[in-house]
C-alpha cells in the first residue's frame, strides 16, 4: 500500500507533490489547446515588455509579468509561462469591487488575474513543452515565487495586502499554477484588505498545484481567502497566519479546496480563533467544499484546531490528523450547519473533544474518531453541546449510543488485536502537533489506509442516496468497493475469489470467497482425483487451461497481480493411459462439432463416447459408419474411446454445440 503522506510531501522535494500530478497536467495541456495561441514567456532576467509579438520564445522573454497578463487578457486569452525568479506584483488593485482605483494605499498592490489567461510556473527557460519542465517544479533554477514583498526588504509591515487577486468577476478560465506564493499581508481593515494574505479570489478562479506560505491575514484565509467561488486544487498551504479564521484557507460562502495538503497553519485570537488549518463562514444555502486533503499539524488559538464549519459547509474525505485546538474540536468544530462526510480524524488533541465538537447542528457520516486527546473531558473523541449534532454510521473510539448518534461501530482503544479495531497501516505515536523533526516525519509517514481485517470494512451506510459521495476516495480508490462504502477517507480496494468444480473428481483450492487486496497475487490448486485429468480451467469465462502448471499430482495457476474479482471454473475428465506415443493416433474433426464427428487416419473397430463425469453416452459398434452421428448429444466437453483393430485405445476429447 502506498505510503500516502510521505508521497505527497516528498515528489516536490521541497515539501509535496500531489497525487494528483498527472491529472493536473494533463488538464492544463487540454486548457492550453482549448484557449488561443497566444503564449507570451516570461523570465526574471528578460526585457521590458514592448508588444503582444516581441516576447513568445525565451531568447526574447519579457521580465514583466503583470503586462503579459494583461495584454494576453486584452487579446483574446491564452498562456504565459514563467521561468525560475522572484517576481514582484504591480498593479493597484483593491479586493473590493467598490474600492476606488488608485486606492491611496500602494499596499494594494497585486498580482491580477485575468479570465482566459492560464500562468504556469517551473520552468528552466528553454523548454518547448511542459513535459520538458524538470521534474521537481519547485527546484533551484526554476522555482518561480511570486512575493509580496514590495516595500523594505525583508520587513513585512509594508507588504502587499494580497499577493495575488482574482478579482470580482473572474471564472475558472483564470488559472494559476506551479508558482509559489509568500510575504502577502492582509492587515488593511478597508476594502478587504484583511482577507487572504496569499491569495484573494472573488467568484472564480483556479489556483493548482501551487505552495502558498509565510502569509497573514488579520481577520480571514491568512493562506487563501475564497469568496463565493474558486478553486483550490492540489498543492500546499503551509505556515500561513489568520488572525481570526481559517488560518490557512477561509472558505466564505462557496469555493472548493480539493486534493491539498494544509499543514502548519494557525489562528492566533485567544478568544475567538477558528479553524487553524481551515474555516468555512456559510449559510445554509451557500457553502464550500473541502475534500480529499491532508489537513494535519495545525494549530487554533480557541475551536477547531484543523477545521472550523459554521452554519455550513461540506468536509469530505480528508484526513484530519495532529492537530490542536486550544479549546474545542481538536480536528473539527462544527456549528449550526454542515456535513462532515467519509472523514478520518485522528491523533488530535484539544481541551474539549479531542475529534469533533459539535454546537447545535450539523450531521457526521461514515466517519472514524479514533486516537484524539483532550485533557478536560473522559470524552475525548466526540462531544456535542446538544443533540442537535448527529452521528449515523460512525465509528468512534469507546463512543456510545444515544439520540442523534446511530449505527454506530463502537471502536477499541487498540489498532489491533482481538476486539473491534481499526487496524490502521500505519499510526502516528503521539496526539496532537509534532514537537520537532522527528515527530513530523511519523506525520509525513503515516497511513490511515485499512487492511481486509478492519472494523471500518464496508460499515459505513447501505444507502448513499442524496449524500454527496465522491467517485474515488482519497488516495485514488474507487468508493464503493464492495457492497458498502468503508467508514473513514480511505476506501479499501480488494476483491472476491471463488473457485467452483463441475462435476466432481477433484477439487480446487481456493474454493471462496476469499478476500485479497488490491494488487496481491493468488495461487489456484487445480487436484484431480486418481485416474482424472483436468479438461477445463477458466477464469471469468475466459480459456486458462493451457496455462496450468503440471505440479505432479496437481497442477497451479498463479494470478501475480489481482486486479478484478476472479471467478475460476475447472471440469475434470478420465485420463488416456493406453495411448504409446510410437503408435499411429487418429484425428477427429471438427472440434468443436455440431452433429456430425470425422475420424482420420485410423482403421475403427469400436467407439465409446463419455461425458466428463465418466459415464457412457454413446458407443459404436463394428463396422463403424463414418461420420459419427452425434446430433442427438448436449453441448458440452466429451471423451471419445476409438479401439482399433488390434484392440489399441486411444482417447481424444471434443466440445459438441
Amino acid at each position: 500500500m502506498k505510503n500516502t503522506m510521505r508521497k505527497l510531501f516528498t515528489n516536490l522535494n521541497i515539501a509535496t507533490r500531489p497525487f494528483s500530478c498527472l491529472f493536473i497536467l494533463l488538464f492544463a495541456i487540454v486548457s492550453f489547446s482549448a484557449q488561443a495561441q497566444i503564449q507570451i514567456m516570461v523570465d526574471d532576467d528578460g526585457v521590458p515588455f514592448t508588444s503582444i509579438s516581441n516576447h513568445t520564445t525565451w531568447e526574447s522573454a519579457t521580465n514583466d509579468l503583470q503586462t503579459a497578463i494583461d495584454l494576453v487578457y486584452e487579446n483574446g486569452g491564452g498562456s504565459v509561462w514563467v521561468a525560475g525568479g522572484t517576481y514582484l506584483p504591480t498593479t493597484e488593485l483593491a479586493a473590493d469591487p467598490s474600492a476606488p482605483v488608485p486606492t491611496g494605499n500602494v499596499r494594494h498592490t497585486t498580482f491580477v488575474m485575468r479570465n482566459g489567461v492560464s500562468v504556469t510556473g517551473g520552468f528552466e527557460g528553454d523548454e518547448a513543452t511542459l513535459a520538458e519542465r524538470p521534474e521537481d517544479l519547485f527546484g533551484t533554477t526554476n522555482k518561480v515565487v511570486l512575493s509580496g514583498d514590495i516595500g523594505t526588504p525583508a520587513d513585512s509591515t509594508d507588504n502587499s495586502f494580497h499577493v495575488v487577486l482574482f478579482p470580482e468577476g473572474s471564472d475558472d478560465s483564470a488559472i494559476l499554477q506551479e508558482v509559489y506564493i509568500t510575504g502577502g499581508q492582509a492587515n488593511n481593515y478597508q476594502y478587504f484588505g484583511y482577507r487572504g494574505g496569499g491569495v484573494h479570489l472573488r467568484s472564480g478562479g483556479i489556483i493548482r498545484n501551487c505552495v502558498i506560505t509565510g502569509n497573514f491575514a488579520g481577520e480571514a484565509g491568512g493562506g487563501v481567502y475564497l469568496y463565493k467561488g474558486g478553486r483550490v486544487e492540489s498543492g500546499e498551504i503551509k505556515n500561513n497566519v489568520a488572525y481570526s479564521i481559517g488560518g490557512g484557507v477561509n472558505l466564505n460562502l462557496g469555493g472548493l479546496v480539493t486534493s491539498a495538503v494544509i499543514h502548519g497553519n494557525k489562528t492566533s485570537d485567544e478568544t475567538g480563533g477558528k479553524g487553524g488549518g481551515v474555516f468555512f463562514s456559510s449559510d445554509l444555502s451557500e457553502y464550500g467544499t473541502v475534500s480529499n486533503c491532508f489537513i494535519v499539524d495545525n494549530l487554533s488559538a480557541k475551536k477547531g484546531g484543523g477545521v472550523g464549519i459554521y452554519l455550513g459547509g461540506h468536509l469530505i474525505n480528508n484526513l484530519i490528523s495532529n492537530n490542536e485546538a486550544v479549546g474545542n474540536g481538536g480536528g473539527v468544530f462544527i456549528q449550526e450547519g454542515g456535513l462532515i462526510l467519509n472523514n478520518t480524524i485522528v491523533a488530535n488533541t484539544a481541551d474539549a473533544a479531542g475529534g469533533v465538537y459539535g454546537d447545535n447542528g450539523g450531521e457526521i457520516i461514515n466517519t472514524v474518531m479514533w486516537g484524539n486527546k483532550t485533557s478536560l473531558t473522559t470524552n475525548t473523541q466526540f462531544v456535542r453541546l446538544t443533540e442537535s449534532t448527529t452521528a449515523d454510521y460512525c465509528a468512534i473510539e469507546n463512543g456510545t449510543t444515544a439520540n442523534g448518534i446511530t449505527n454506530l461501530v463502537i471502536l477499541d482503544a487498540e489498532n489491533s488485536g482481538s476486539g473491534t479495531h481499526p487496524e490502521f497501516r500505519n499510526t502516528v505515536s503521539f496526539s496532537g502537533l509534532p514537537t520537532g523533526e522527528s515527530q513530523l516525519n511519523e506525520i509525513l509517514n503515516s497511513d490511515y489506509s485499512t487492511g481486509l481485517t478492519s472494523a471500518l470494512l464496508d460499515a459505513g451506510t447501505p444507502d448513499i442516496t442524496g449524500l454527496p459521495v465522491l467517485s474515488d476516495d482519497i488516495i485514488g480508490n474507487p468508493r464503493i468497493t464492495k457492497s458498502a462504502i468503508d467508514i473513514g477517507a480511505y476506501e479499501t480496494l480488494y476483491y472476491s475469489i471463488t473457485g467452483t468444480v463441475n462435476g466432481g473428481n477433484g477439487t480446487i483450492d481456493p474454493t471462496g470467497p476469499v478476500n485479497i487486496l488490491d494488487g496481491e497475487s493468488v495461487e489456484f490448486i487445480v487436484t484431480p482425483a486418481s485416474g482424472y485429468d483436468a479438461a477445463l480451467f477458466n477464469i471469468n469465462g475466459d480459456d486458462f487451461l493451457g496455462q496450468l502448471v503440471n505440479e505432479g499430482s496437481y497442477f497451479s495457476y498463479t494470478e501475480s497481480t489481482v486486479s478484478s474479482d476472479l471467478d475460476a471454473v475447472v471440469e475434470f475428465g478420465i485420463i488416456n493411459k493406453i495411448n504409446k506415443p510410437e503408435e499411429a493416433k487418429p484425428t477427429i474433426y471438427p472440434t468443436p462439432a455440431r452433429n456430425e464427428l470425422f475420424i482420420d487416419g485410423y482403421d475403427v473397430q469400436f467407439i465409446r463416447i463419455f461425458n466428463i463425469t465418466g459415464a457412457v453416452v454413446k458407443v459404436f459398434n463394428s463396422n463403424v459408419a463414418l461420420p459419427l452421428n452425434i446430433s442427438g448429444l448436449e453441448n458440452g466437453l466429451y471423451f471419445i474411446e476409438i479401439t482399433g483393430k488390434e484392440n489399441e485405445k486411444h482417447i481424444l476429447r471434443f466440445v459438441k454445440y
